[in-house]
């Protein structure tokens, strides 16, 4: 018995040492909400095609003409929104993801876009992030060397033809 429950207990101590090559996508998240349900809403602010992007930082109003609300979150430092190809579907499937650097963890250090590649990047350190695939995961900077992944948010679609974004 006494073998027994040391084997379970050595079990329980190495199995987290197990999931080393895992994406670690909590270390900047915040509350987020961002209502986009309505398709009038949606057709504004959404994203139309693979690869069109949207920033929402409500600290810093931008869209500076979206109608922020009291219930409004836009995460730890903003929000990227982006058309994606989604895995087995046709058509676009809207993404969103955290964009407070996961590797500095400043809420002032943003990623952004870079249209050229369609990868998001961090001005600071330099990572950048695979966004267009639907996945946030690092692909170089020290962001991909820590393995440190993008937050994404939940887009839920409305029955009012838009999508709710959620944590």
């Amino acid at each position: 018995m006494k073998r027994l429950l040391n084997i379970l207990l050595s079990m329980a101590v190495l199995m987290p040492l197990a999931g080393c090559d895992s994406l670690d996508d909590d270390r900047v998240m915040g509350t987020c909400r961002i209502d986009l349900s309505m398709i009038g809403t949606w057709s504004i602010y959404g994203v139309n095609s693979v690869g069109d992007y949207k920033y929402f930082v409500k600290e810093k109003r931008i869209p500076s003409n979206f109608a922020y609300t009291a219930t409004t979150y836009t995460g730890n430092g903003g929000v990227l929104l982006i058309g994606t190809t989604g895995t087995g579907t046709s058509g676009i499937v809207p993404a969103a993801y955290e964009m407070a650097c996961p590797y500095c963890r400043k809420h002032s250090t943003l990623i952004t876009m870079d249209a050229s590649t369609l990868e998001a990047y961090c001005p600071v350190c330099s990572s950048r992030f695979n966004v267009l695939l639907g996945s946030g995961q690092p692909i170089s900077g020290p962001a991909y060397n820590k393995r440190y992944s993008l937050h994404r948010y939940r887009c839920t679609p409305s029955a009012n033809g838009g999508y709710l974004i959620t944590n």
